[in-house]
């Protein structure tokens, strides 16, 4: 047995004092979820994942399950988790979200409760200290089922940027509700920032530090990390503990000499028409170099829009389903392939 395991273990409710007990009765979980709690149970050190895709094709990345469990013990740790309590998995447990929630458990003592991952989760009964989940889930509860949500306890939110709409609903929500920075790379977050009382800058977990590149790149020092993660993300820094984020430097369009951000112009765009599925990319543009493109699953009057600035307007596009990664990420590489490769489907129209 690997001593990072808080032996014994619970599961849905129940106490087993080894991989054993778990594979010969084991919770009425999915398979998947089953088959990758044995693979963390087992004597092997390390697990593999795969990397998002949502800019790229995903690469398998191998996981140390020692630094894993630093990362889910600091989490616990910082949040104030109650040793003992329960754990909701409500995410897909392929990614490293969803593995992390497992190591949390698994390292820390707690409870682990596990339901399918879909929009809109239905966990068992009862309450639980902390839940992750991905924005479109947190805005499915809100609008479909907001007392689900209060039994889930503190909330961790990542997997996607959080827009301004969604921040403003959960202003004032009776537990803490964590936005992460989070990437495969660094074992899931070293940021967070509080959405329930509006923070907008993200702040470190204990022991990490930020610096920013050359191209204004956040590069991240977290002590389960080896080495210096350089990431593709823009950001101003506060300090060497806290940074807001801009968005990616790897999307953005360049269009008439101006370097245009997609999240940000998006965000922007929803403060105005409202929550659509939407998302911004690019087109070739003789004149221009790059042309932007609002791509959207529902008709748009994009007429009115009044942007702080205007050459930032987009074009428009209309498809019947904005193109996700695996990991339930918008696939960004194929929206862009999407749009260049059909400019002119029935459906799509350009103004």
């Amino acid at each position: 047995m690997h001593d990072w395991v808080m032996w014994p273990v619970k599961l849905a409710g129940r106490t087993y004092a080894s991989l054993d007990e778990v594979r010969a009765d084991p919770p009425a979980w999915p398979d998947l979820h089953l088959e990758l709690l044995f693979d963390l149970l087992s004597d092997s050190p390390a697990f593999e994942v795969k990397t998002s895709g949502s800019t790229g094709i995903p690469k398998p990345l191998l996981v140390p399950k020692a630094a894993a469990a630093m990362s889910a013990r600091a989490t616990i740790k910082h949040l104030g988790v109650p040793i003992g309590t329960r754990l909701l998995l409500a995410l897909d447990p392929q990614p490293i979200g969803g593995r992390m929630v497992m190591v949390r458990a698994l390292a820390t003592g707690m409870d682990l409760e596990a339901c399918p991952a879909q929009a809109l989760p239905e966990p068992p009964p009862g309450n639980y200290a902390m839940t992750s989940l991905v924005p479109r889930q947190v805005q499915a509860l809100l609008e479909e089922s907001p007392e689900t949500l209060r039994r889930m306890g503190q909330i961790l939110v990542g997997g996607a940027p959080v827009d301004d709409a969604l921040a403003h609903r959960l202003l004032g929500w009776p537990h803490p509700v964590w936005h992460t920075f989070a990437m495969t790379e660094t074992l899931s977050h070293v940021a967070l920032r509080r959405l329930d009382i509006g923070e907008s800058e993200f702040n470190a977990l204990p022991g990490c530090r930020y610096s920013l590149d050359e191209e204004g790149c956040l590069v991240i020092e977290a002590p389960w990390v080896e080495g210096l993660v350089v990431t593709r993300d823009l950001a101003h820094l506060v300090s060497e503990s806290s940074f807001t984020w801009r968005g990616r430097a790897d999307l953005a369009i360049i269009s008439g000499g101006l370097k245009i951000l997609p999240e940000p112009l998006e965000a922007e765009i929803r403060a105005q028409l409202g929550e659509h599925p939407l998302a911004i990319t690019s087109v070739p543009d003789a004149t221009w170099g790059e042309a932007v493109v609002l791509v959207s699953e529902a008709p748009l009057d994009i007429s009115s829009l009044a942007l702080a600035d205007q050459r930032h307007r987009p074009r428009f596009h209309l498809v019947h389903a904005l193109p996700l990664t695996e990991a339930g990420k918008l696939d960004r590489v194929a929206l862009q392939a999407l749009v260049r490769t059909h400019p002119y489907l029935p459906r799509a129209s350009y103004d």
